[in-house]
């Protein structure tokens, strides 16, 4: 379901700058197949919530035996943890940040940062626009720019940055944005990036975000992830 990068920790000086990291292909063309298969079969079960269709938590664990599985899946939070830094703890099974499941398919349908998210996010795309002027991009600020905030950037137990706002203090722009394709993954430091997703501005486009969220635990000297595991 899922194809490893080689040398995670090889990883972690670009995360560590921008607090976010692209994972072209994580998911295999069969694994991605079956995800949506399975988004697909949950379609009735999604609650309509602000600018999005959402099924979060225990609901979509209990409803999705893949995604379960993803979420629970040690070789991926080991490579959570190897690029990040810091060791990538579960959280409660009931919280709604731990996973979620987002579908985008109406022109002006976004995704907002949520308060209280998890620290490390790990954004998986089911589905996405084929062109970056369809919307649904990424937009997130850089982790250097945010590193006053509450969290690992702000002195705790993440990547630091010398940049040091107090905290609440109004964050500048810019805000950057990042196309992702449907397979990729994206890591992120979700605790001080305010990561977003656009609006949709076509009417035949779709973005489905699959999200696995995490604690942070204790920092790592170093440690490393499978060195190109696939899991079948």
């Amino acid at each position: 379901m899922l194809s490893l990068p080689e040398r995670a920790t090889e990883l972690r000086a670009p995360f560590a700058r921008l607090g976010r990291l692209r994972l072209p292909g994580l998911l295999t063309r069969p694994g991605l197949a079956a995800l949506r298969a399975e988004v697909l079969g949950l379609r009735q079960r999604l609650v309509r919530r602000e600018h999005a269709g959402v099924l979060a938590g225990a609901e979509l664990a209990a409803a999705g035996p893949l995604v379960a599985r993803l979420a629970t899946e040690p070789a991926l939070r080991e490579l959570v943890t190897a690029i990040a830094g810091v060791t990538a703890e579960p959280l409660p099974e009931d919280s709604a940040g731990r996973l979620s499941l987002s579908v985008l398919d109406r022109p002006g349908d976004r995704i907002e940062p949520a308060p209280g998210g998890p620290p490390l996010a790990l954004a998986l795309f089911l589905d996405a626009p084929a062109s970056p002027q369809d919307g649904g991009m990424l937009e997130y600020r850089p982790v250097s720019w945010s590193a006053g905030r509450a969290g690992p950037g702000a002195g705790g137990p993440g990547p630091g940055s010398p940049d040091r706002r107090p905290a609440g203090a109004l964050l500048p722009e810019p805000l950057l944005r990042a196309h992702h394709a449907p397979g990729d993954g994206c890591l992120m430091r979700a605790d001080v990036t305010e990561p977003r997703v656009t609006p949709l501005r076509d009417a035949d486009a779709r973005t489905v975000v699959l999200t696995i969220g995490w604690a942070v635990g204790r920092p790592l000297a170093d440690r490393r992830a499978p060195a190109g595991a696939a899991l079948r």
